[in-house]
């Protein structure tokens, strides 16, 4: 009997683990919607160090531009997981206002193609474009990889990598 409770709250554990984890693009898989929903194209802020960061997109656009101002502050991160999942959008583009990307931020955007990264960017972390399987480009405005480009960023992804990018 212990076996078998044990096996059933086993079950139940990762069955609710693999829904946070590969939540569809536009679910919100916060607890609360603490953040700031930008109306016009699907965008929710959060307060971050030095201004604000992207925490989820639940848009429908297929081209997505963040914009590098909400609220007269600067966007400057896209934080863990924020476009985890979206497989309809097909292209991104960050300003240079972004210093951060975090933790899993692309995930599992099997639509995605390319993304045009602003020149501020100092911090890819890990996993970042993990399971992108179309990303063909990541045109970085910086001329060179930064410091804080974790060597981990990606799997299942075997993206070109165009330094210098001039758009």
């Amino acid at each position: 009997m212990k076996k078998r409770i044990i096996s059933i709250l086993l079950i139940i554990t990762m069955c609710a683990s693999a829904l946070v984890a590969f939540g569809a693009c536009g679910e919100n898989s916060f607890p609360d919607d603490s953040g700031d929903v930008m109306p016009d194209n699907g965008l929710t802020f959060e307060l971050a160090e030095g201004g604000y960061a992207v925490s989820r997109y639940a848009g429908t656009d297929k081209e997505v531009i963040v914009p590098g101002e909400y609220k007269d502050k600067p966007v400057v991160a896209i934080g863990v997981k924020a476009f985890s999942g979206c497989d309809k959008v097909t292209s991104i583009s960050l300003p240079s206002t972004i210093r951060t990307i975090g933790v899993g931020a692309f995930t599992n955007c099997a639509g995605l193609t390319s993304i045009t990264i602003g020149r501020g960017v100092e911090i890819v972390d890990y996993g970042a474009f993990n399971f992108c399987s179309n990303l063909k480009f990541i045109y970085c405005e910086a001329e060179s990889k930064p410091e804080g480009w974790s060597e981990e960023w990606s799997r299942g992804c075997s993206a070109e990598i165009v330094w210098g990018y001039k758009g």
